[in-house]
């Protein structure tokens, strides 16, 4: 029954991920016009069942850390109120980067970047600086 996510997600002009984006962010991190731009690309084709599928992947045979190392640079920002990724879980990558970095800031949701842009744009400038 793959295609009831995106059929439901598609009801009342994307309403319910409409919803989720606003009521998991700070108030006035979206605007209209940002979701009507999300709406746009969710509703081209097969982006909702990519998504979906992407989410509903079986990760049961990602290799150990030893033997799955990512060397590019890379730094990951935890924001203690995201309600869709648990910081643990995101925490759990550092294994896996040889140079990785783990930053765990004050205030946020799972939206961080449209919360804090300017905050978000100092440490990326900082780290591509680096």
């Amino acid at each position: 029954m793959p295609l009831i996510p995106t059929y439901l997600a598609r009801l009342n002009n994307w309403q319910v991920l409409s919803e989720t984006f606003v009521g998991g962010s700070a108030p006035g991190s979206f605007t209209e016009d940002d979701l009507d731009r999300f709406r746009s690309a969710w509703d081209r084709d097969d982006a909702m069942e990519t998504m979906v599928a992407w989410y509903q992947a079986d990760n049961s045979n990602i290799a150990e850390p030893e033997s799955r190392q990512v060397d590019i640079p890379t730094m990951i920002l935890i924001a203690p109120n995201d309600n869709y990724i648990p910081s643990d879980l995101t925490a759990r990558s550092m294994p896996y980067l040889n140079n990785g970095e783990l930053v765990r800031l004050e205030t946020g949701s799972y939206w961080i970047i449209q919360e804090q842009p300017e905050l978000i744009a100092e440490y990326m400038l900082e780290f591509f600086r680096r």
